[in-house]
């Protein structure tokens, strides 16, 4: 007498048994039937409904979507040997169109169980950013000196998203006051040491760390310092390169690491790691990303390919004030580098309105700088000497030393043309304090020397300035995002 052939559920009952380690006698009992009965179910003497298959698989532990899946997943060879006539075709033809089917139902439940659990992964993320914001605030409302205790208190709910958090405030603070975004990232750094976990993890997550440490040092003028944060960055983030890792940017590592290339003047390197950021990016930060690849290529005289990056830099919808101020900021740049001054100035009072609305004092005084260079290319030469003079002395008092000295000797060209070389004389002696300035090129200290005592014998040219000028400026560590 041939055997009977099993069910579809007659064979999943087998499989989900065998797959939970049971025995029949181990479902008899759980299910309160007899052992006979789970025997004629498997072996296809008897064929189980599905309601009774749900019954036996719930008493197994199994959920009904579960039983769904083995029951799918065996459609394709649990089928019966001589399925009913489908449209005419032959039984052979009928099970490879069954083989078929099955294929792409799989491929499609595959393909929807990726999409549901990065689905389930972005909701995670964004409850363990919220719930990290808050315990940011907290920090926010106590001093600086207490934070890093009260992290130490607080050590078993440090995660990947406060220190994320931590990061982001750094980054914001870099606009504005370097101090306080190096003093951000050195605590983002302390916390992602005190991480509960794997090494891999504390890796992933402190090399994002050491990324903004390096960003923060900079912004700081500490380029030296900067470089190690970086070696430092990429050292730790590579620990974690097999870990399934929470969701943190390896993009931002390339394009921090792009800013600190071009403040080095080492721009076709930083325009590598620009597209390597921008082809491992999400769709979000994109526009951030062009802007400053638009940034860079400005500083190696490119302004007509930085214009075309910067009108695709628009496409960030969600961009923030600091961005847009800076992509019209950069427009403007590259438009005057481009001969084009009207232009620029056309969009000037966009720029003003957007660096006031931020209440960013160096943002207002970069763009009286460039509306002082824009004055002078247009012949405006008192509106031009008398911004550069407000520029100069506010960036004489924040120490910053570059750019106090380009103010300077901008305006030192415009005087000596006019032939004042008593005023020359006189602001050649505002300088001295930049003679003993930290981290200052040796040519570029040379050059301010010869112009010095030039002017102080009242014997400088405005050839001699032009040619300190072209010094400053590629001394100068480049600015940018």
């Amino acid at each position: 007498m041939p055997r009977p052939i099993p069910t579809l559920r007659s064979v999943a009952l087998g499989v989900l048994r065998r797959v939970r380690g049971w025995t029949g006698r181990d479902l008899a009992r759980a299910a309160a039937v007899s052992e006979t009965m789970i025997s004629y179910y498997e072996s296809g003497h008897r064929c189980p409904s599905h309601k009774v298959l749900l019954a036996l698989a719930a008493a197994m532990g199994f959920k009904e979507d579960e039983v769904s899946c083995v029951l799918f997943g065996l459609a394709g060879v649990a089928a019966p040997s001589d399925p009913p006539a489908k449209g005419g075709l032959e039984p052979e033809g009928w099970r490879a169109l069954r083989h078929q089917a099955v294929r792409a139902g799989l491929q499609a439940a595959e393909a929807a169980e990726a999409r549901l659990i990065e689905e389930a992964q972005r909701r995670r993320a964004e409850e363990e950013r919220r719930q990290a914001d808050g315990r940011f605030r907290r920090l926010l409302k106590i001093g600086e000196a207490q934070r890093e205790a009260c992290l130490e208190a607080n050590a078993g709910r440090i995660d990947w998203a406060l220190v994320e958090r931590l990061c982001e405030e750094s980054e914001r603070a870099a606009a504005s006051d370097p101090r306080s975004a190096l003093a951000w990232a050195g605590l983002a750094l302390r916390a992602a040491e005190r991480i509960q976990g794997t090494a891999a993890l504390r890796g992933r997550v402190t090399g994002y760390a050491w990324a903004f440490v390096g960003n923060a040092r900079r912004v700081a003028n500490d380029l030296p310092g900067a470089e190690e944060a970086f070696t430092l960055a990429w050292r730790h983030w590579r620990k974690g390169k097999a870990l399934a890792a929470p969701p943190l940017g390896e993009w931002y590592l390339h394009d921090r690491e792009a800013s600190l290339r071009r403040a080095q003047r080492s721009g076709t390197r930083a325009l590598i790691l620009h597209d390597r950021a921008i082809s491992l990016a999400p769709g979000e930060p994109r526009g951030r990303l062009l802007l400053n690849k638009a940034t860079t290529l400005g500083t190696l005289d490119r302004p007509a390919e930085a214009l075309t990056v910067l009108a695709a830099s628009w496409i960030d919808r969600g961009m923030d004030l600091r961005m847009s101020f800076a992509l019209a900021f950069n427009q403007a740049v590259n438009l005057h580098l481009l001969g084009r001054p009207l232009d620029a100035e056309a969009i000037l009072p966009d720029v003003r309105a957007r660096a006031t609305e931020l209440r960013n004092e160096l943002d207002v005084v970069r763009t009286l700088w460039l509306q002082a260079k824009i004055d002078s290319s247009l012949g405006r030469r008192q509106s031009a000497l008398t911004a550069l003079e407000q520029v100069r002395r506010e960036f004489c008092s924040r120490e910053l030393a570059y750019d106090a000295a380009l103010a300077a000797l901008e305006s030192a060209a415009l005087l000596l043309e006019d032939g004042c070389t008593v005023r020359v004389r006189e602001l050649a002696e505002e300088l001295v304090w930049i003679f003993g300035a930290q981290g200052v090129g040796r040519e570029a200290l040379a050059s301010l020397r010869v112009f010095h005592q030039a002017a102080l014998r009242e014997t400088a040219t405005a050839a001699l300035v032009r040619q300190a000028l072209a010094i400053w400026q590629a001394a100068r560590p480049a600015a940018g995002a």
